[in-house]
């Protein structure tokens, strides 16, 4: 996967260009460039931990969080890389409406 197929499959989620494009660089760096086992086999694009909440439907529990971090917490293993892209959205939607600047979004999250 190359970053303009993330950028791609963002803005089918009719996001603008900017935030499609900030999310994109987001994901680049969270995975390692696209690299992450976390992505390529969990389709997590950002280490979004498991919650059993109803607008996880499309998920199970999968790899754990790293000891050090969470002696319980999982991470979301989702159905499509899609549906990663969506959660990732629903999650980082607020703050990136917030800010103005890419600095400003990091900050919100």
């Amino acid at each position: 996967m190359e970053l303009i197929d993330v950028y791609n499959n963002l803005r089918t989620l009719n996001l603008s260009d900017k935030f499609a494009r900030l999310l994109a660089a987001q994901i680049a760096f969270e995975t390692g460039n696209f690299k992450s086992p976390l992505f390529l086999e969990d389709n997590n694009p950002a280490g979004i931990m498991y919650i059993n909440a109803n607008y996880q439907k499309d998920s199970i529990p999968g790899r754990p969080f790293p000891a050090k971090e969470s002696k319980n917490a999982k991470y979301a293993k989702l159905k499509t890389r899609q549906s990663g892209f969506r959660a990732l959205v629903r999650i980082a939607y607020p703050a990136l409406t917030a800010a103005n600047t890419p600095e400003k979004y990091a900050e919100l999250l």
